[in-house]
């Protein structure tokens, strides 16, 4: 009887283990996203443009597009206390041309057209939040992003290019259905920048996006 109770006991206790380590955010996953960018571009002419243009000198403009991806990660759930890594590969629309105008000292007009070109991104981010009723996850990330960024200029053939890591600040909601996990996430992008000749082209950007993925 005491053999048998203690078998019982036993058996019980793994079950209790196996049921924990099968959470519903404990383990691997895989997922696609997509979601919408809006970058903030900023240029920034240095003293060679300050002797000749009337006009100011750091000017900025907007542009849109979509962002879409892939990403994997692992994760555990500890007694409500959720902690992970998680790596993203995406890139974006948003790489428009923009036109900026200055005035110069003797009233005519200059305008800088040019194409910043943000390629590939790598990312690379840990996660932390809270699990509530076992399926609802709320989490925060603190993430850096690697890219080749490229300024092309138009009527030029000459592009400059520079390897950015920028920081990425975030916060998301993640639900749990069975093994299909859906999130919706908030980044804000601190920006990177590439200097062109007399000019120095900066960006920074908020971006919304949208996943779905697998946990095995």
């Amino acid at each position: 009887m005491k053999k048998l109770s203690l078998l019982l006991f036993g058996t019980l206790a793994v079950t209790q283990v196996a049921q924990a380590s099968s959470g519903s955010f404990n383990g691997f996953y895989l997922g696609a996203q997509l979601g919408w960018t809006q970058q903030n571009h900023k240029i920034d002419a240095d003293d060679t443009w300050r002797q000749t243009t009337r006009d100011a000198l750091k000017k900025s403009k907007k542009a849109n597009g979509m962002t879409y991806g892939l990403y994997t990660g692992y994760g555990q759930n500890n007694n409500g206390f959720y902690w992970g890594g998680e790596f993203n590969l995406e890139h974006s629309t948003a790489n428009k041309k923009l036109n900026y105008e200055f005035e110069v000292a003797n009233a005519q007009k200059v305008q800088f057209k040019y194409t910043y070109d943000r390629g590939v991104v790598f990312g690379l981010a840990p996660r932390l939040g809270a699990v509530i009723d076992n399926n609802n996850l709320i989490y925060a990330k603190l993430g850096l992003e690697m890219s080749k960024d490229t300024v092309k200029v138009e009527g030029s053939e000459k592009n400059k290019s520079k390897t950015n890591v920028v920081f990425v600040p975030g916060f998301g909601y993640e639900r749990a259905f069975g093994h299909l996990l859906a999130r919706v996430e908030y980044g804000y992008n601190m920006g990177g920048k590439v200097k062109y000749s007399d000019a120095t082209v900066k960006y920074s950007a908020h971006v919304l996006k949208f996943g779905l993925a697998y946990k095995f």
